[in-house]
C-alpha cells in the first residue's frame, strides 16, 4: 500500500532521520536546553504531521549561518548566543517558546514577560555608584513653610526583572508632592519626595521584557510609580508598566513633567464628552496646558475658564482663551459666581472640572443645570464645602471624583486611553501644547526656592523643578 510503512518513506523513522534525538542533532534535547528534557533524556517521539512541518521549516532555514539578533540575541548570554547561533530552528524555537509565555496586562496594556530559568543577568550602560542623594521630608507640618526637608544618603536601588534603573536628569514639584508635607510619614521614617520625573535609563532587569515595553539602556524617559522612593533622587528604579519612552531629540530635562498635568489635561478634555465645560485654577500651569490643547482641538469655544485675577484672565486670554471669567473667592465675590452661571447658562455647560474644591466646588454644583456633573480632581483650597443636598437629590446633580491613574485604566478597551494620551503628550512637549516652563533648582536648594514661591512670587506660568 502506499500509505504503509516502508523503510525507504520519507517519513519513517531511520537512523539518518535529523528529527531523532542523537548527539549531533541541533533540535535534540540536551541538558542545557531551555525546554528542559523528559526524565530519560530522550525528547518523546513527534507525530508525522509535526515531522512534516518542522521538515518544511528546516528546509526553509537551509543555508543560513547567523540568526537575526532579535530572534536569539534579546535576553541571552553570551554563551547561549554562541551555541545557537549555529542552530536557526533551534533560535526559532526559542523565540516562539517566548512568545507562547507572554501575556498583556489588561489594565496597563504593557508586556508581561514569563521569565525562564536561564533568564540573564542585568544589563547595563555602564557602573553604577553605590549610594546616591535623595530629597526627603522628615518633619511634615501643616504650615507647609515650617516642613522639615533634608537631603539623604541612601543605596542605589536595584531594578528586578520587570524594573528599570534611571538616571534622573530632573523631578518636578507637583501641588500633589507638597500636600503630602502635612501628614506624617507612615512608620515615623523619611518620606521621600516626587511622584514623576526624567531621566535616562541605565539598567535593565531583563533586556526581553525592555524591548517589548520599547526600552532599553540608553533610552530617554519619562516615569512614574516609583518603587520604594521618590522621583527627586539621583537613581530610581521604576516598573516598566510606568515607564515611557521619550522623543530622542527631546533633551532628557525637558520631560521632567510630561505626566501629571499634561495626562490630567488629557483626561479632562476627554471627559467633557464633546460638551461645554467650566474648568477652575485655569491659569495654572495645568490650566494653560488645557487651554492650548482645547485650540488644538477645536475645543476653545466650550472652555469656561475661572480665574482669581486680573493678570490670570489677560495671561489665558493672550494664549487664545474665548471664556474667561474672573471670580475672586466664591464666598464672597456673588458677582463672580453670577458670572460663572451666566456663562454656564450661555454656552449650556453640563460639567465642570475644579482644582479649587473648598467653597468652589458648592458654587459650582449650584450654577450647574439639573443632571450636571462636577468632577473634583484638587484640593488647593480644603474640604468641600457649600454642597446643598437638595441640587444632589432633586436637581439630579452628581459630585464625582477624578483620578488619574483610575481614569487612564478604565474605558471600554483596557489600555487605549494609557495609549492615546501618550502618544498626544510625546507630540507636545517640545515646545507644543504641553511644553512648561521651569525654576530650575539644586536638591539642597529647593526647599527655599520653594518657600519663596509659594509665599511670594507664586507657581503661575511655572513650576519648581530640580535638576540631578
Amino acid at each position: 500500500s502506499a500509505f504503509g510503512t516502508r523503510p525507504t518513506s520519507a517519513f519513517g523513522t531511520r537512523p539518518s532521520s535529523p528529527f531523532r534525538a542523537r548527539p549531533s542533532s541541533p533540535v535534540g534535547t540536551r541538558p542545557t536546553s531551555p525546554f528542559g528534557a523528559s526524565p530519560s533524556g530522550v525528547r518523546p517521539r513527534r507525530s508525522a504531521s509535526s515531522r512534516r512541518s518542522h521538515a518544511s521549516l528546516r528546509r526553509g532555514w537551509a543555508g543560513i549561518t547567523e540568526v537575526p539578533a532579535r530572534l536569539v540575541g534579546l535576553g541571552e548570554t553570551a554563551k547561549q548566543q554562541q551555541r545557537h547561533a549555529h542552530s536557526p530552528l533551534q533560535a526559532r524555537r526559542v523565540q516562539a517558546h517566548r512568545f507562547k509565555h507572554t501575556r498583556t496586562n489588561a489594565r496597563v496594556a504593557t508586556p508581561w514577560i514569563y521569565q525562564p530559568a536561564y533568564a540573564p543577568e542585568m544589563a547595563t550602560i555602564a557602573a553604577t555608584p553605590a549610594t546616591m542623594k535623595r530629597l526627603v521630608c522628615v518633619e511634615p507640618a501643616e504650615d507647609l513653610v515650617s516642613a522639615k526637608i533634608a537631603v539623604e544618603t541612601c543605596d542605589v536601588p536595584t531594578p528586578g526583572s520587570l524594573d528599570v534603573l534611571v538616571k534622573v536628569a530632573a523631578a518636578p514639584v507637583n501641588p500633589s508632592d507638597y500636600g503630602k508635607w502635612r501628614r506624617a510619614p507612615k512608620g515615623g521614617d523619611p518620606m521621600p519626595i516626587g511622584n514623576e520625573g526624567s531621566g535616562t535609563v541605565v539598567a535593565v532587569g531583563s533586556t526581553v521584557a525592555a524591548a517589548l515595553a520599547g526600552v532599553g539602556v540608553g533610552t530617554t524617559v519619562g516615569f512614574v510609580g516609583v518603587k520604594k522612593g521618590g522621583s527627586c533622587s539621583e537613581y530610581v528604579c521604576v516598573p516598566l508598566a510606568t515607564t515611557f519612552a521619550m522623543p530622542s531629540d527631546l533633551p532628557p530635562e525637558d520631560a521632567a513633567s510630561f505626566f501629571v498635568n499634561p495626562f490630567t489635561a488629557y483626561a479632562i478634555l476627554s471627559e467633557s464628552r464633546g460638551q461645554p465645560f467650566v474648568h477652575t485654577a485655569a491659569a495654572s500651569s495645568l490650566g494653560q496646558m488645557l487651554v492650548k490643547l482645547a485650540a488644538e482641538e477645536g475645543a476653545a469655544d466650550r472652555l469656561i475658564n475661572v480665574v482669581r485675577s486680573e493678570k490670570q484672565k489677560a495671561t489665558l486670554e493672550a494664549l487664545g482663551a474665548k471664556h474667561v471669567v474672573l471670580c475672586k473667592d466664591p464666598k464672597t465675590d456673588e458677582a463672580g459666581v453670577d458670572a460663572i452661571k451666566a456663562k454656564v447658562d450661555e454656552l449650556k455647560a453640563t460639567c465642570a472640572f475644579d482644582a479649587v474644591a473648598g467653597a468652589m466646588t458648592g458654587a459650582l454644583v449650584k450654577v450647574l443645570p439639573p443632571k450636571g456633573t462636577v468632577h473634583v480632581y484638587g484640593v488647593l483650597a480644603g474640604d468641600i464645602e457649600g454642597v446643598s443636598p437638595v441640587d444632589l437629590m432633586y436637581m439630579k446633580k452628581k459630585l464625582e471624583g477624578l483620578f488619574l491613574p483610575t481614569w487612564l485604566a478604565g474605558g471600554v478597551v483596557p489600555g487605549y486611553r494609557a495609549l492615546a494620551a501618550t502618544r498626544k503628550v510625546r507630540s507636545g512637549l517640545a515646545g507644543g501644547w504641553c511644553a512648561t516652563t521651569f525654576v530650575d533648582t539644586t536638591p539642597e536648594a529647593m526647599f527655599a526656592t520653594f518657600a519663596d514661591m509659594y509665599t511670594t512670587t507664586g507657581f503661575t506660568d511655572r513650576k519648581l523643578r530640580v535638576r540631578f
